[in-house]
Order: C-alpha cells, then structure tokens, then sequence
C-alpha cells in the first residue's frame, strides 16, 4: 500500500536522522535506493534492489533505522527487508533485476524522479536540455560526445539520468555511472586480473553516460583506458555523455588527447538560474511535494535563492518540513523564520557596505580589492567580500563579476563555495564572516 503525505515526510525525517550518524559513503551506497513497502506502527517493510543490499542491511544498519524511527515517530516496529525482483522504469516496460548484471547494473544509482518530464527548461540550461533530446533522437551521430558542464547542484545528473530513463525503455544495453564508480570497478578488475572483462562491459554497450568525469583526472590508469574506450565507443558510432563541474580545458592534470576528444562534440553549459526559472523550478518542486505555496511566497524565494537548483529544491523541502511539523500554513512569516540565513537583509545591504566592511577589516584599500591583484593578502578579503555579496544582495553572479574589474561569473562561484567550505572548516574565518557581517546589519 503506497505511503500516504505524511507517511513521506516521516520517512525522509527518518532517512535524515540516520544521514547524521553514518558517513555520506554510506548512505549514498546503501540508503539512497531504498523503499517503503509497509509503514506502520509494528512493522516496516523496507525494499532493496537486490540480494547483497538486502543482506548487508540486515547485518549491519537494522538497529541504525530502528533508533531512527523512534526518534522521529515515537515507535519501534520490526524492520523486514524485502528484494525487489524486478526494476521498474517508467511504467512502459520492465528490466528483470536477475538478467540486469551486466550493463545495467548501477540502475539504484537512477532517480526516476529525474526525468525530461521534470526538469524546467530556462535561460541557463535550454542548449543543454535541446542537445540531450537530440542525442535520444539520433544516438551517436548527432553529438558525441555530448559534454555538459557546470557547477554543483545545476541540472548535470538530472540530464544525464533523463537521457538514460528514456533509452533505456528500448534498449538495455545502456549505461550510466558516475566516475568514483568507474574508478572502483577499474581497481577491482585490476585486483582481481579480470581487466578484460572491464574492457568488455564498458567498451560493448550503444550508449555511455559518465557522470563527474573531471575525478578522471585523479586515478592515471583510468585515464589510458577510459581513452581507449572511448576511441572504440567513438569509432563503432556508439552515444557517450559526460558531465563535468569544469570545461574540460579547465580539468586538472588531463591529457591532451582527452580534452581533443571531449572537444570533438558539443559542449554545453549550465548556469544559475535566473529568476523566473526558479520560480518554475519551486512552483514544480512544491507540486511533487504534495504542499501549496502561494504566489508571493515562490516570488521572494525565487528573488532571493537563485545559487543553484538544489539549494532551491532544499529550501522547498525545509519550508514543507517547517509547516508539518507546525502544522502551520505555508506564508512569508513562516518561510522567512525557516530560511533566516537565505533571506536576511538582502535588501538593506548594498555591494559598497560590503566593500567598505571588507576593506575595514582587513586595512585595505578598496581600490585594491577591485584590482587585478592576486597576493593572498589581497585575495582571500575579495573572496569574503563575494561571498557576502551573494549572500546579503540580490545581484547575480555575473552582477558581482562585473562589480570586481569584469571578473568572469565562475570566478565569483568559486569564491563563494570556497568562503563557504572555510567557514564550517575555519574558525577564524567563520568569526570573520560573523563580524562583518553584523556590523553590516546594525547599519
């Protein structure tokens, strides 16, 4: 019997509870494709994608979930774990788990979630949507490869994976995996002396997708053999896709002959949303959800939280959290409570007090932090002043790029997420970021 509304909310509370108390390697591996069968008070009935999952769950996590559902719900079912027999993709057609070892093998890896029917067509990504239909039209011959590329939390995987859930209903002999996964397979065919084989799997199938390539550069034999595979993909005419956080120029320590080939097809980039594409993309998120969120409300998230589409997606999901657990409705009083740090004082602080703040703090002139100066001295207060730009104003990145000497857009991305790594890794800076940050909010 299918989870009702609640019975949804309670079980990603559930999952969350446990994300605190394993590593993300573990739950990414084990947890990520999990499903409800039963929920109940006595009894829940988890499902697997298979046998070893199944098994390694019972051995080692059940009292892990049983603890959570007692945090959370306020009860202590038995946990059963069930294997599910069959993959289903779509409703059209079915892949019978036990045939499926060979290529399709990673297919818990896929969110069916993510599909071409759900993913919202803008400014920032309407190439790379238009490109990936196209090489579901004509695989192999109209662009291959097809690169995509972009920073975290854009829409890369949700393509990738759409790609995959639309071929896949006619063809099984598609492939999609990400590039720590590939790595592993090349480490354990090395260990096990059954290369061939790996060279079989990867070199045989119509279409491959590579999800995160630029970790290729770290791991020098996968380099050799993901070129050699790619040039027996490429010349037998087969589709491969690959996603990256970089262009492939920009990825560290790649071979020249990777980054010809990467350049050989299309690639296509996807930027932050603009401000009418995230108000689709919360319009959606919120109707997937099962919540209503009124006008004004996707208005203000929509000016305020435009970074990236996962932070949009995530702060959908506190707000539906807020308003369970209040069991309040969903207006702006309660999204600016739930979303403080996002929203606060946005419309009071301007670039200059950033600047003049910034500049303060660290005795510098602002006609410096403008320059072209790259001492660390010099960058790291830029860096801050960035971040705080995106944070505390509404300007875009491309805005802010050109504030700081026509510095391009991914020059502000990076410095925000690496200001933002700092400050939950860095005291100094945190305190840093704290101070300035409530000087700028007594003015």
């Amino acid at each position: 019997m299918p989870m009702d509304s609640k019975q949804q909310l309670l079980w990603q509370l559930v999952l969350d509870n446990i994300k605190k108390n394993i590593t993300k390697e573990q739950f990414k591996t084990w947890f990520s494709c999990l499903k409800i069968d039963t929920f109940s008070d006595k009894c829940i009935k988890i499902i697997t994608p298979n046998l070893f999952v199944k098994e390694c769950l019972s051995n080692n996590y059940t009292n892990i979930i049983t603890e959570a559902f007692n945090d959370i719900c306020k009860i202590n079912p038995e946990i059963i774990f069930t294997c599910e027999s069959k993959v289903k993709v779509k409703g059209k057609r079915e892949i019978s788990a036990e045939k499926n070892t060979g290529y399709n093998n990673f297919i818990s890896n896929i969110n069916t979630n993510y599909n071409f029917e759900n993913f919202i067509v803008g400014n920032c990504n309407r190439l790379a949507h238009a490109a990936s239909k196209s090489v579901i039209e004509s695989p192999g011959y109209m662009y291959n490869p097809l690169f995509i590329y972009g920073p975290t939390g854009m829409g890369k995987t949700h393509l990738l994976q759409s790609i995959y859930l639309t071929l896949v209903k006619t063809n099984e002999n598609i492939l999609y995996i990400t590039c720590e996964d590939l790595t592993n397979n090349l480490i354990n065919s090395l260990k096990c002396d059954k290369i061939d084989k790996f060279r079989e799997k990867y070199r045989k199938v119509d279409v491959l997708l590579i999800d995160d390539i630029h970790y290729l550069s770290n791991v020098n034999e996968l380099k050799d053999e993901f070129f050699h595979t790619f040039n027996a993909l490429y010349n037998a005419q087969k589709q491969i896709v690959l996603s990256s956080d970089r262009h492939p120029e920009k990825i560290q320590s790649l071979e020249k002959r990777l980054i010809s080939r990467f350049n050989w097809g299309l690639k296509c980039k996807l930027e932050p949303p603009d401000m009418e594409t995230s108000a689709a993309i919360i319009e959606n998120k919120s109707h997937s959800m099962g919540i209503n969120i009124p006008l004004d409300v996707i208005h203000l998230l929509a000016r305020n939280i435009t970074s990236n589409i996962r932070e949009i997606e995530g702060a959908v999901l506190k707000i539906k959290k807020k308003s369970f657990l209040n069991n309040s409705e969903i207006n702006i009083d309660l999204v600016k409570d739930t979303l403080y740090e996002q929203l606060s004082e946005k419309k009071n602080i301007s670039i200059e007090m950033i600047l003049r703040a910034i500049a303060v703090e660290f005795e510098l002139n602002i006609t410096i932090l403008l320059s072209k100066n790259r001492s660390k001295s010099v960058t790291l207060p830029r860096q801050m002043a960035m971040y705080l730009a995106r944070k505390l104003t509404d300007l875009s990145y491309n805005e802010i790029g050109g504030f700081f000497g026509g510095r391009d857009h991914t020059t502000v991305m990076h410095a925000y997420e690496k200001i933002k790594k700092l400050k939950e890794e860095n005291d100094m800076t945190k305190s840093i970021l704290i101070k300035v940050e409530n000087e700028l909010k007594r003015y």
